[in-house]
C-alpha cells in the first residue's frame, strides 16, 4: 500500500482534479482486484524451458543479449523468463507505456482541441480588420492523410468560413496566424540521433503539426553510375526547394534502399544521400520531415478560404486608435477521440502521436506541456508504484532514443497492470496482431498474441498480450539488443520463437 499512497499523494500535487480523479479510479480498482484475485495459476507449459533455450543459445544471436518475461495474469506467476531484470533498449515497444497511461488515466473519450479566434475589430457591414489566429495545442492528427477520421483542409477551411460568414465577415483585413507558444520544447527530442532527424519519424512534435510533419519526396534512378538520382516531386509541391539529391545511383542490385535524409528542425534545406539504383525508369518515394508545417497550412488554408467567399486584403493597416481590439472565439477543431489516436499510432508506430501523449500527459497531470517534466512525472509515477525493479530510464514517449532503458519484467509488470486495473476495458485491442508469414495457426481465431514491436540499429522487440477468447491470459515482453548477425536473419528466428512461444500459450 506505501508506494500506492505515494503514488496517490504524488498526483494530489498537480491539483489536475479531473485527470487525478481518472487514474487515482483505476490504480484504487487495481487494488481491489489484486486483493482477488489468488486463484491458483496453471503449470508451467511443457516445453517453455525447452523453446527458451533453443532461441537463447541459437547462433544467430550468439554476443547479443537476450531478456524475456511471460507472466500468467490469472496467476500472477512467471510462466518463462530469462534476463528478466536486464535493462535493454526497447525501441518502440516504449511506446505502449505512453498509450497505456493513456488507457490507465481513462482518456480515451477526450480528444484535442485546437481553437480558432479573431483578434481586431469589426469594419463595415461584412469586413474585419486583424488577425485570424489558430491557436496549436498539440493535436498530431491535423491534416493527416493516414488516421482515419483526422480534419483535412477542406473541413477545416469549410468550418472556419462557415464560422466566419455566421458573423457575417465576409472580408478579412489583416494576416492569418498559427500560434505555437502553448509549448516551448523542440520539435526532437535532444536524445535523438542526429542522422533520425530529417526522415518522418524524426520530425518531432509541435504545438501545430500537420500532415503528420510529413513531405514525400520522389527520386528517380540516376541516369548514370555515380550520377545523383534526380529529384522529381515533392508533396506538397512547394516543398521541393527544400531538398537537394545527393543519392547516387550504381549498376549493382540493391536489395534494399539505402537512402537518408539529413537535417533538423532548424534546416529548411535537407539533403538526401546514400546509393539506388542507375540506367533504369524506376522511381522512389521517400519520407521526409516536413519544415515548419505551420507555413504550409497556412498557405493551404488561405486559398480554400478564398474558394469558400472570405476574401482578403493584407494591405490594409490597422488602425492604431481603434479602442474596441477584442478576441473573438471563432470556431474549435476537435481531433478523433485519443483512444482511436492510440489505436493508430500502435499500428502505424507513429513517433509524432506519441511524442504528443506525452505533452498532453504532462499537462494533464503536471499543469505543463514542458516534455521534461512530463517525463520527469510518468517515470516518478511508474517507478514508485508499477515497476519491480531500477531497471527504468525513459527518455522520451516514442522509443526513438537508444538511450531508453526497461527491464522484461518492468515491461510486463506495467502490462499486467493495465490488463488489471480496467478488467471492462481492452487495452490490448488497441496493439496490432502478431501474425508472421510463417505462421500456421492463422486462421486461429480463439488465441492470439498482440504485440508491439520495436526495431532500431542492433535492437528489436516485441511487447504485448495473448488473448484468448478475448481475454489477455499473459503478458510477454522479448527484447534482443546489440545483435551482431544479419538484422533480417535475426527478425526470422525472432518470428519463428514468438510463432512456437504462442503454440504453447494456446494449449
Amino acid at each position: 500500500m506505501l508506494a500506492t499512497e505515494c503514488f496517490i499523494w504524488h498526483l494530489r500535487k498537480s491539483n489536475m482534479s479531473v485527470c487525478i480523479d481518472r487514474l487515482r479510479y483505476g490504480w484504487l480498482s487495481l487494488i481491489l482486484l489484486c486483493w482477488t484475485q489468488h486463484a491458483s495459476g496453471q503449470p508451467v507449459r511443457d516445453g517453455l524451458d525447452q523453446l527458451l533455450m533453443s532461441f537463447a543459445e541459437d547462433s544467430i544471436l550468439r554476443h547479443a543479449h537476450v531478456a524475456l518475461n511471460v507472466i500468467d495474469l490469472q496467476s500472477d506467476r512467471v510462466v518463462v523468463q530469462y534476463n528478466a531484470d536486464l535493462a535493454m533498449v526497447p525501441a518502440s515497444t516504449l511506446k505502449l507505456i505512453t498509450c497505456g497511461m493513456l488507457f490507465f488515466s481513462q482518456s480515451e473519450m477526450e480528444s484535442y482541441t485546437t481553437p480558432v479566434q479573431l483578434e481586431g475589430y469589426f469594419k463595415g457591414d461584412s469586413g474585419f480588420v486583424g488577425k485570424l489566429v489558430i491557436a496549436g495545442r498539440g493535436d498530431p492528427s491535423l491534416g493527416s492523410p493516414y488516421m482515419p477520421g483526422a480534419l483535412g483542409i477542406d473541413s477545416i477551411a469549410s468550418q472556419i468560413s462557415g464560422a466566419l460568414l455566421g458573423l457575417g465577415i465576409q472580408r478579412l483585413a489583416g494576416s492569418l496566424e498559427v500560434d505555437e507558444t502553448h509549448w516551448f520544447n523542440l520539435p526532437e527530442n535532444p536524445e535523438w540521433l542526429y542522422y533520425d532527424l530529417g526522415n518522418y519519424y524524426g520530425g518531432g512534435c509541435r504545438a501545430f503539426n500537420w500532415s503528420e510533419n510529413e513531405v514525400t519526396v520522389g527520386l528517380s534512378a540516376a541516369d548514370r553510375p555515380g550520377a545523383f538520382c534526380a529529384l522529381r516531386w515533392t508533396r506538397p509541391p512547394e516543398a521541393i526547394g527544400d531538398f537537394t539529391s545527393f543519392a547516387k545511383g550504381t549498376r549493382s542490385a540493391v536489395v534494399k534502399p539505402n537512402l537518408y535524409v539529413i537535417g533538423t528542425s532548424f534546416d529548411r534545406h535537407k539533403r538526401i544521400y546514400g546509393i539506388w539504383k542507375c540506367c533504369t525508369d524506376d522511381s522512389i518515394v521517400l519520407r521526409a520531415a516536413m519544415y515548419r508545417p505551420a507555413e504550409h497550412f497556412l498557405r493551404s488554408l488561405k486559398g480554400e478560404l478564398v474558394k469558400r467567399g472570405i476574401s482578403f486584403y493584407d494591405g490594409i493597416e490597422t488602425d492604431r486608435q481603434q479602442t474596441n481590439v477584442r478576441l473573438y472565439p471563432l470556431t474549435e477543431i476537435h481531433s478523433p477521440a485519443l483512444g482511436e489516436l492510440a489505436h493508430y499510432a500502435l499500428e502505424r508506430s507513429s513517433n509524432l502521436y506519441c511524442e504528443a501523449f506525452l505533452h498532453w500527459l504532462g499537462n494533464c497531470f503536471t499543469g505543463t506541456s514542458d516534455r521534461d517534466t512530463a517525463l520527469q512525472w510518468l517515470t516518478k509515477t511508474l517507478a514508485g508504484a508499477v515497476m519491480e525493479n531500477h531497471a527504468f530510464k525513459m527518455l522520451d514517449g516514442s522509443g526513438l532514443s537508444p538511450k531508453n532503458l526497461i527491464s522484461a519484467s518492468n515491461m510486463t509488470a506495467f502490462l499486467q497492470h493495465l490488463a488489471l486495473a480496467r478488467p471492462d476495458q481492452n487495452f490490448w485491442e488497441w496493439i496490432p496482431e502478431f501474425f508472421p508469414l510463417s505462421d500456421k495457426s492463422r486462421d486461429s481465431v480463439t488465441c492470439a498474441l498482440r504485440l508491439k514491436s520495436g526495431s532500431m540499429e542492433r535492437v528489436r522487440a516485441f511487447a504485448g498480450y495473448c488473448v484468448r477468447s478475448n481475454q489477455p491470459t499473459h503478458a510477454i515482453s522479448l527484447m534482443v539488443n546489440n545483435f551482431v548477425a544479419e538484422p533480417t536473419a535475426v527478425q526470422r528466428r525472432i518470428s519463428s520463437f514468438l510463432v512456437d512461444l504462442k503454440g504453447l500459450l494456446c494449449k
